[in-house]
């Protein structure tokens, strides 16, 4: 709770808490003390030596918190008159500071330059020139979507990673979804198109998934993963971990093969009302890819660090989105990775990988996979398996996933 607040909200808070627990401390000393009275010479003024010392340990630590979020407070405040608050952070994906993560009253931070800025000087009072990202409109199918020129020379390298070329190599047995799937006039209207994985034991729930689809007006549609798949059973561990990363390149081809946005839900996830934030234009400026972020509300980190939930993203049909889906199939690839939980991998290629820089992200709220234990007073839009907790109906993946080694590393080229 106290660092997901801002600023003075925080000092004052640690200031509450240190003199609570140094009169808590205190309080408890006394009452010791005159329980000891009577007894063994010497006893109370031991307590009330050790009372002393704890409440002074109270007050060292508390100031010690102050002295700490003064010092963070004027780093925050050089970092955004330089222009360290990212770029792309301006609008929804900054969450407010209730403690409902991502909820519907959000706060956008002021529009700020990239990082890489000329270093030439300029006149005072005046903010330096930058290097935008210009777009320029494609057509695919009746539907505009933009794609980007390319990125500066220092940030413009795409690294591929090594990896087993095999697992890069979708299980022939899953069938990719089509657009085709979807009821006529869901398919005409539809500007993003859904698509799930699943197996026998969710088959329920992908039918749940399929009509909630229908009902809230997208188009969605489901794979289904046959037991014998990865030459392995369903139910066991190896079959579970093959499953969970062939997520990204399951998304990647389905991607190349229909070029328009991809939305990915897991399979016990549904909707409940149509979600805006999917359709072109609804986030200003136009973003590569849409993640659930644990952490976007984490005010030191400024917005530039991604703890994921990979319940539930969007991928833009942009060349950066895809390149980010090749990252991130390559590192599900890499022989380390292979039992590793795939959000997590995806956090070491945004956070250790330089790919926060390479792309225009935005944070999902809440409301977009929304858990009722942790978000109870939230009206979902996508709604996690009817209340229960991630991880309730199987077991998960202690492997700590690596960023890969680079391979090689290639420029971005439009087509």
């Amino acid at each position: 709770t106290i660092y997901g607040l801002r600023g003075l909200e925080r000092v004052l808070l640690h200031s509450i808490l240190t003199c609570v627990l140094g009169v808590a401390v205190l309080r408890c000393g006394k009452r010791r003390s005159k329980g000891l009275e009577g007894s063994w010479d010497g006893s109370r003024h031991r307590t009330l030596s050790c009372t002393m010392i704890g409440l002074a340990l109270f007050l060292t630590i508390g100031l010690l918190f102050l002295l700490s979020n003064i010092a963070l407070m004027v780093w925050l405040d050089r970092q955004r008159s330089r222009g360290g608050v990212p770029f792309h952070m301006e609008s929804e994906p900054v969450l407010n500071k209730s403690s409902e993560l991502g909820s519907s009253t959000t706060t956008p931070l002021v529009k700020a330059p990239p990082r890489h800025q000329p270093s030439a000087p300029t006149e005072i009072g005046t903010q330096p020139k930058v290097a935008t990202r210009k777009l320029k409109p494609t057509v695919h199918g009746n539907r505009h979507y933009p794609v980007y020129t390319p990125l500066p020379e220092e940030i413009a390298l795409i690294p591929h990673y090594e990896h087993d070329p095999d697992m890069m190599e979708l299980d022939p047995a899953i069938i990719l979804p089509s657009p085709g799937d979807c009821a006529p006039q869901l398919r005409a209207n539809s500007t993003f198109f859904t698509v799930s994985m699943y197996s026998f034991r969710y088959q329920a729930k992908a039918e749940r998934l399929k009509a909630s689809c229908e009902a809230v007006g997208v188009c969605c549609a489901t794979s289904l993963v046959p037991s014998h798949a990865f030459g392995s059973k369903e139910g066991t561990p190896f079959f579970r971990s093959r499953f969970i990363a062939s997520k990204p390149l399951f998304v990647l081809r389905v991607l190349q093969k229909w070029r328009m946005p991809i939305v990915w839900l897991d399979i016990d996830l549904e909707f409940f009302s149509y979600p805006d934030l999917f359709e072109a234009g609804a986030w200003g400026e136009s973003r590569d890819v849409l993640i659930w972020n644990w952490q976007a509300n984490v005010s030191n980190l400024l917005g530039r660090r991604l703890k994921m939930a990979s319940g539930v993203f969007f991928i833009n049909a942009t060349e950066r989105a895809e390149a980010l889906l090749v990252a991130w199939a390559e590192a599900m690839a890499f022989a380390n990775n292979s039992a590793a939980p795939d959000d997590q991998t995806m956090d070491e290629l945004v956070n250790k990988g330089g790919w926060i820089d390479r792309l225009v992200f935005g944070w999902l709220p809440a409301r977009y996979l929304r858990m009722s234990a942790r978000h109870p007073a939230i009206v979902p839009v996508i709604e996690h398996d009817r209340g229960n907790m991630p991880g309730q109906n199987g077991y998960g993946l202690n492997f700590k996933p690596v960023l890969p080694p680079v391979n090689y590393t290639v420029h971005f080229s439009l087509p």
